[in-house]
């Protein structure tokens, strides 16, 4: 996702994208609901944005069914 100004971060990185993971959910009920994490990703630290990534597939087999 690209950012509309870009910026400098501490350490002189500039962040000029961010990684936004995004998750709808859907039931059977017709509810439905979405979540979203921005994270710095690299500009904070590279595993952040992956990481929530890895946690959204760990839990989404749980929430099926």
């Amino acid at each position: 996702m690209p950012v509309s100004h870009k910026y400098q971060s501490s350490g002189g990185r500039l962040v000029d994208q961010l990684v936004s993971p995004k998750i709808a959910v859907y039931t059977e009920q017709d509810i439905s609901g979405w979540g979203e994490t921005c994270p710095f990703g690299s500009a904070y630290t590279e595993a952040f944005a992956a990481g929530a990534r890895s946690g959204a597939l760990e839990i989404a087999p749980q929430l099926l069914g």
